[in-house]
């Protein structure tokens, strides 16, 4: 993969020493990482333990400041388990919401991980990570649109169609970032 940021006017983009400012254009990407966690504990509605939303909030905290570590998978992990556990199994709105929220936030902190803190702005960066963000969410809503479908026939849900609909999202993101990014990117 090709280094897409471009050397900043004084040089080349270094990542700081610990409490070195950061490029004024990455804040709002970091406040992206601090509150997406939030929507997904949000769409809860009341579900979630006081606890929980603390450690959500301290593990968001420490992916915006730090999104090259472990904390970002603490946080997609302590939001899955307040969802597999203290939510009802239905399928709804709020469901997507949480889904959505957990997406973007883990395509917004990928992208904050690979950037030095001094970078300069990329548009070109800025429009492969909007792609691939649009790539993330346009799957992830058409798999909860078929889980929220098989939910809503009466039926057991089977394990076949949701492997089936898992493969078929998973294909169809795969063939998009291959048509939208080179082979040298």
């Amino acid at each position: 993969m090709r280094n897409v940021f471009r050397p900043a006017p004084a040089g080349p983009p270094v990542t700081p020493p610990p409490g070195a400012s950061m490029a004024r254009w990455q804040l709002p990407l970091r406040a992206l990482i601090l509150l997406l966690p939030l929507g997904a504990v949000a769409a809860a509605r009341g579900a979630a333990p006081g606890l929980l939303i603390v450690l959500v909030v301290a593990g968001a905290a420490v992916a915006a400041g730090y999104p090259d570590t472990p904390a970002g998978l603490g946080v997609v992990i302590l939001v899955g388990w307040l969802w597999c556990t203290q939510v009802d199994a239905d399928v709804t709105g709020w469901t997507l919401v949480a889904a959505l929220s957990v997406g973007a936030f883990h395509v917004t902190t990928a992208f904050a991980a690979v950037l030095p803190a001094g970078a300069a702005w990329d548009t070109e960066s800025a429009r492969r990570w909007l792609h691939r963000l649009a790539v993330v969410l346009a799957a992830t809503t058409a798999m909860w649109a078929v889980a929220f479908g098989v939910s809503r026939t009466g039926t057991v849900p089977n394990a076949i169609l949701l492997g089936a609909g898992l493969v078929i999202a998973t294909g169809l993101a795969a063939m998009l970032l291959a048509r939208s990014v080179g082979p040298d990117q």
